[in-house]
């Protein structure tokens, strides 16, 4: 809707388009308010970015999942990029964890910079996930994470299985 697209990447010869504007889970519907499950909107904004090779703004706020999210891909590069540790929190509820990306490649990549994931229960299954299938790539770097901060809310008990799953990355 009213969605303006730019030209980006033409040193291929080839352009590749993208949107204009920060891509952000509110585009989707979530509030970030902490207290609505922002789930399905999270879903659906990750989504979009993996399958569009694009860059998904986090604007401060508080993503309540209550359930896991996850996308499955092949030949993507993306990120996630938010405003800083403690300031964009995907607070993870679902005991299936929460940010969970796979790829059926060994040459997709991800990015992500400058979030939290929290876990708000015991068990909360694995809070961020990149896979790629078996033997990863040893050519190309597959994932940059720079300052992506994993805890539980509560310090006692609060926690995840297993926060980062980097399976097949070399």
């Amino acid at each position: 809707q009213g969605q303006e697209w730019v030209a980006v990447d033409v040193t291929s010869g080839a352009a590749r388009w993208a949107p204009t504007a920060r891509i952000t889970p509110q585009m989707f519907g979530a509030t970030g308010g902490g207290v609505i499950n922002d789930s399905p909107a999270v879903q659906a904004w990750l989504t979009f970015v993996a399958l569009n090779n694009l860059e998904g703004y986090v604007p401060t706020g508080d993503y309540l999942l209550d359930t896991a999210v996850s996308v499955t891909f092949s030949n993507k590069r993306f990120s996630i990029i938010g405003c800083g540790i403690g300031a964009s929190r995907f607070i993870v509820t679902s005991a299936g964890g929460g940010l969970l990306m796979d790829a059926t490649d060994r040459a997709s990549q991800f990015t992500g910079k400058d979030f939290s994931v929290i876990a708000r229960g015991v068990s909360r299954g694995t809070g961020l996930r990149f896979s790629l299938v078996p033997g990863g790539n040893q050519h190309q770097r597959s994932v940059i994470l720079d300052n992506v901060e994993a805890k539980g809310e509560g310090i006692a008990a609060d926690c995840f299985e297993k926060f980062i799953d980097m399976n097949g990355n070399w």
